[in-house]
């Protein structure tokens, strides 16, 4: 299951994104859906193993566009065994078309419900954003991520990842 996980969002990346260019959806066709693998630092030294986020992004550079995220991390997270996560935020996107600058920031969620653990947070990141092909793209974020949960961890989370982009009109 862990390893058909990563599998699974990219499909629904994927398939989101071509059925969205098929049927003329136009605010689809405007967000970027990247699978992402993340690493994060926690605070202390502790290390998570990967996890797996699905980002959209809205993809219009030199604009302000809106941000969203959910995702699974691994079990180590302070203990917490399986989490959820969410996030929701806004960017700037300064590039050219096939490649950009995203500075981004917003509230964070994460949930494990093993523990009955749950918790708010924000983070600020940069990423790069990349058109390697009409619809294929790539994506690599660097972000310090907020939680508030006991002992209030903070985290640095470097993530990369495959997916759809737009062509920009």
């Amino acid at each position: 299951m862990r390893r058909a996980f990563p599998s699974l969002l990219l499909l629904l990346a994927l398939g989101t994104g071509s059925a969205a260019a098929q049927d003329g959806v136009g605010s689809l066709t405007e967000y970027s859906a990247m699978v992402q693998l993340d690493h994060l630092w926690v605070d202390h030294g502790m290390v998570t193993p990967e996890g797996v986020t699905l980002r959209l992004s809205r993809y219009q550079p030199n604009r302000f566009i809106p941000t969203f995220g959910v995702g699974l991390l691994g079990s180590d997270l302070a203990d917490l065994g399986v989490a959820f996560t969410g996030e929701a935020g806004a960017g700037y996107l300064v590039g050219n078309g096939r490649a950009g600058l995203l500075l981004h920031g917003g509230i964070l969620g994460l949930l494990a419900p093993g523990n009955r653990t749950g918790g708010v947070g924000g983070y600020v990141g940069a990423a790069f954003l990349y058109r390697f092909t009409a619809g294929l793209g790539g994506r690599v974020d660097v972000a310090r991520r907020y939680y508030r949960l006991d002992g209030n961890p903070a985290a640095w989370s470097v993530s990369f990842g495959l997916g759809v982009v737009p062509r920009v009109r």
